[in-house]
């Protein structure tokens, strides 16, 4: 086994541990990122409701996904910096399209700067977010805990940016879809930070069954909630359908 094998192996958290940290912290994540789902709720529909609803469909999608992207911890540097890298640079190549649709009158010369500048762009977030992987698993503990937040901190706040830039590119006339792609890419960010988030030694030790039990309640709740209130599952279905997750296929 390589020295970067036994190191991995050394630091890995077990697979028991791992899958209820990730299911309490998916689930977290869901939470929080059904909330713009309940502020498109509408006039006459309950945005504790349509919440709800949201939130128990996006769980059943973001609890196992962090939970086998914590399972699969730690990540080679490389390997984590393309989806970390590719999530800095969206913000940053959305303000870079929107700046040449504007400004740039001849469209195929515009098309082939914004192919040569987004690569640029991406290449550079890939770097930067492999940087603080490395950095996050150095030996010099400041070190590694200023990486990790750091890490979360971009991903959170670049799908923050993503979302308030995109809603100001994509306007009204994207209507539900563009609404629906940035809500998704949101919800993406949380599990990705969900992901890398640490957990204190104390809630890790009643993560194995609180992490199966929070994720399988809001689940439950929301599905509940959509036949308890019908309304409020069209809005989500409507409006915020990508959020509506599995629970679009389980509906009656």
């Amino acid at each position: 086994m390589s020295a970067e094998g036994a190191s991995a192996a050394a630091v890995a958290p077990p697979v028991g541990a791992a899958l209820g940290e990730g299911l309490l912290l998916g689930t977290a994540a869901a939470c929080v990122a059904a909330v713009p789902a309940a502020l498109r709720a509408g006039a006459g529909v309950s945005p504790g409701s349509c919440w709800l609803v949201a939130a128990g469909g996006v769980a059943l999608a973001l609890g196992p996904l962090t939970a086998a992207l914590r399972v699969l911890r730690p990540w080679p540097a490389r390997a984590a910096g393309v989806p970390l890298g590719l999530l800095v640079a969206l913000a940053p190549m959305m303000v870079l399209g929107k700046l040449l649709k504007t400004t740039t009158h001849h469209r195929p010369l515009g098309g082939a700067t914004f192919a040569m500048l987004a690569v640029g762009l991406v290449l550079g977030g890939m770097a930067v977010a492999a940087r603080l992987v490395a950095w996050s698993r150095s030996d010099a503990g400041r070190a590694r805990g200023l990486a990790r937040l750091s890490l979360i901190a971009l991903a959170v706040l670049s799908g923050l940016a993503a979302l308030a830039l995109g809603r100001a590119a994509f306007g009204a006339a994207s209507g539900g879809v563009g609404a629906g792609v940035l809500q998704g890419a949101f919800a993406l960010a949380l599990a990705a930070g969900a992901s890398l988030a640490p957990v204190p030694a104390a809630l890790a030790r009643s993560a194995r069954l609180a992490g199966p039990t929070l994720w399988v309640l809001v689940a439950l709740a929301g599905s509940l909630a959509g036949r308890a209130a019908p309304t409020a599952r069209s809005a989500i279905f409507e409006r915020s359908p990508v959020l509506g997750g599995p629970s679009m296929w389980l509906a009656p």
